[in-house]
């Protein structure tokens, strides 16, 4: 009987410090995920082709196959970590469904330089509007 409360209590002694550390751990990566809104030096698009970012929307973006014309723009919200990733991609205005999932589609292509606030790279936040028109 002994052994099983020893074994018992390890068991919940292990589980409950490696519950604490993994709390621990996502409150860093919670901490670290934005440290600023907007960086003094803005994360910047970049293409190894060299093309502009207006070109690169025209060449990827898909138009919705839904009746009639759509047009107007989808302001896409996402991170762009210091390391130049980007992620956690979200529509804060769109149009329909189908064209909010394209944009976000072309979005999730872009490349980017990360962000600079004092002279380091840093996780930012970048708003990017893709527009549909005929």
């Amino acid at each position: 009987m002994n052994k099983i409360l020893l074994t018992l209590s390890i068991f919940l002694s292990c589980h409950l410090l490696e519950s604490c550390h993994t709390k621990e751990m996502n409150a860093e990566i919670e901490e670290e995920k934005a440290d600023f809104m907007y960086s003094e030096i803005l994360p910047k698009f970049y293409h190894e082709e060299g093309i502009s970012l207006s070109d690169f929307v025209k060449r990827e973006l898909k138009y919705p196959k839904a009746k009639g014309c759509i047009e107007g723009k989808v302001y896409v919200r996402f991170l762009v970590d210091k390391y130049g990733h980007s992620s956690e991609f979200e529509v804060v205005r769109g149009l329909s469904e189908e064209a909010d999932k394209n944009a976000i589609e072309v979005v999730r292509k872009m490349t980017f330089e990360a962000g600079i606030e004092n002279g380091r790279a840093v996780n930012s936040w970048v708003i990017v509007p893709i527009t549909f028109s005929f």
